[in-house]
């Protein structure tokens, strides 16, 4: 028996159910429950577990990866059925989601520009990992997308704002695979000043 979960977002949970059934003419007795790799883990029911037969139980199976990339793994069940264990072969791919837009400064006033990063919850596959970008306000102005490269978890950009003349925000957003984030810049008027100085 086997379970394959695809691709599941680092930092998150899937997870698939799997039926234990005493299939025998003498009571099956569910000693443990053991799982293997990283990131699996099986939950669902207590040990030991009789069954009598034509009896069921149900497993629920979990894929929870911490990095990006292919995982193995396997659930063991052990019981008193020859040859004592059972043993259900797991697989699953661990793939980064974007986790944040952030910008070096939250206030922009006039014509200015301001550096920001889009995050990434694990480094980006062998094919880099590309996040959209948008901004709410005409005056801010952002590249359609950028790229994380291969094995970095995040990238630099830059936002360019035009001069206003009242106190708006412009919300930058980004977007990748479903999950968005957000990041508000001020936008502030610039002044006029005169300095008067003898020379």
């Amino acid at each position: 028996t086997s379970v394959t979960f695809g691709n599941v977002y680092v930092n998150s949970t899937a997870t698939q159910t799997v039926t234990l059934t005493s299939s025998g003419t003498a009571a099956l007795i569910v000693n443990g429950l053991t799982a293997a790799g990283s990131g699996f883990n099986v939950s669902g029911i207590s040990t030991p577990l009789t069954l009598n037969p034509g009896a069921s139980a149900t497993l629920t199976v979990g894929f929870s990866p911490t990095t990006a990339g292919s995982a193995t793994g396997t659930v063991t069940v052990s019981d008193n059925a020859s040859p004592g264990t059972a043993t259900i072969s797991l697989t699953g791919t661990g793939m980064p989601a974007l986790s944040t837009i952030a910008c070096t400064s939250g206030s922009l006033t006039g014509a200015a520009t301001d550096t920001c990063n889009v995050t990434l919850t694990a480094a980006a596959p062998g094919n880099g990992f590309t996040v959209a970008l948008s901004s709410s306000n005409v005056a801010v102005t952002v590249p359609a997308s950028v790229t994380v490269a291969s094995g970095a978890t995040s990238t630099a950009f830059t936002a360019s704002a035009t001069s206003v003349t009242t106190a708006q925000t412009a919300t930058l957003t980004a977007s990748a695979s479903g999950v968005t984030a957000t990041f508000a810049i001020q936008l502030n008027a610039a002044t006029p000043a005169l300095t008067v100085s003898t020379t």
